[in-house]
């Protein structure tokens, strides 16, 4: 993964679909050693606006740069199973993402965490909070 050294946390506790909670949290620490936590709270414009400042375009720069090194420790921290199933969705994403549909690749990730999420909980569990907020986001 990358020099933090909290990376191992991750690498000793990786996400099976019945661990979210404490994945989360575990993911939080990491990214939060990073300074990267807002990549998961916060989305971003897809373009910036024409008149867009030279501040704003080094903003939108990092912050994609950032989105991607979160999206690749995520991943790192899966089992396989769970990596190969992204991987299968990735090419209905792009067929949405080019015919300009709302989701972004933030929305994406919330979107596949969740689906990922409810595959791994059994009939008749109970969502936690943050979950069920994930779904709002998604289907807002």
């Amino acid at each position: 993964m990358s020099k933090n050294p909290l990376t191992r946390i991750l690498e000793a506790n990786i996400f099976n679909r019945t661990n979210y909670s404490d994945w989360l949290q575990n993911l939080r620490i990491v990214l939060d050693f990073e300074n990267q936590t807002y990549v998961l709270d916060r989305s971003l414009f897809r373009a910036l606006p024409k008149e867009s400042t030279h501040e704003e375009r080094l903003t939108f720069e990092k912050w994609h740069e950032d989105n991607r090194k979160v999206r690749s420790i995520v991943l790192g921290s899966m089992t396989n199973d769970i990596q190969k199933a992204r991987a299968l969705l990735l090419p209905r994403w792009a067929w949405t993402k080019e015919r300009g549909r709302r989701f972004n690749s933030h929305g994406f990730q919330k979107m596949f965490a969740l689906t990922v999420v409810k595959r791994g909980i059994g009939r008749g569990s109970v969502l936690n909070s943050s979950l069920i907020k994930v779904q709002f986001v998604i289907e807002s």
